[in-house]
């Protein structure tokens, strides 16, 4: 009996190489959106999406790239908020732009001047929705906000925020019912 539930290999969190299109921190010159997208079908994923830190034409190229191909690109960006990294993802590119164009980015394209609930409700007006990155990190939100108060409250609770983005497997407790940290919980009781 199927019970509706697909499950796939995704990668949801890629940067790509290019000067002015793609990531300012990479510098492998062959993450060029084609050859993402190829490795990625080559490594038998069905959902990708190239978040480049604070730019957003590489993850349009794919998108047009992957047409014919046997994977889904979804349009993204991480933004470097002054909060820690956020994943912001949209149906079309035309919101995607639209987001962009609201977003005070540094001319070396490593910060933006806004915050993450700012993002998300621009995210939110323009039809997208955001992941928090790399949570347990540097330049996730927890070290970067660092204080569990209404301002994290609002930031976690947000309705435009659909998920929170690990990057070690020891860190898969966090923010659930078997993590015991006070404040995680506290967050979690008040996000429901």
């Amino acid at each position: 009996m199927n019970s509706g539930a697909k499950f796939v290999r995704a990668d949801l969190h890629i940067h790509s190489f290019g000067e002015g299109t793609g990531s300012f921190d990479v510098t492998d010159e062959q993450m060029t959106p084609q050859s993402i997208v190829d490795t990625a079908i080559a490594a038998n994923l069905k959902i990708i999406s190239i978040t480049d830190h604070n730019e957003i034409f590489n993850c349009k190229t794919a998108v047009d790239y992957a047409v014919d191909k046997d994977i889904l690109v979804i349009l993204g960006i991480e933004v470097s908020t002054t909060q820690g990294h956020l994943l912001v993802y949209f149906e079309t590119f035309k919101d995607l732009r639209s987001f962009h164009g609201k977003l005070t980015i540094s001319e070396d394209k490593e910060r933006c001047s806004q915050g993450i609930v700012e993002c998300l409700n621009l995210a939110c007006l323009n039809n997208g929705f955001g992941i928090l990155a790399h949570i347990e990190l540097d330049s996730g939100f927890e070290k970067t906000v660092g204080r569990f108060n209404a301002q994290m409250n609002d930031l976690f609770c947000h309705p435009s925020l659909l998920a929170l983005e690990i990057s070690k497997k020891s860190s898969f407790e966090l923010y659930t019912g078997n993590d015991f940290d006070s404040n995680h919980l506290a967050l979690v009781k008040e996000r429901r």
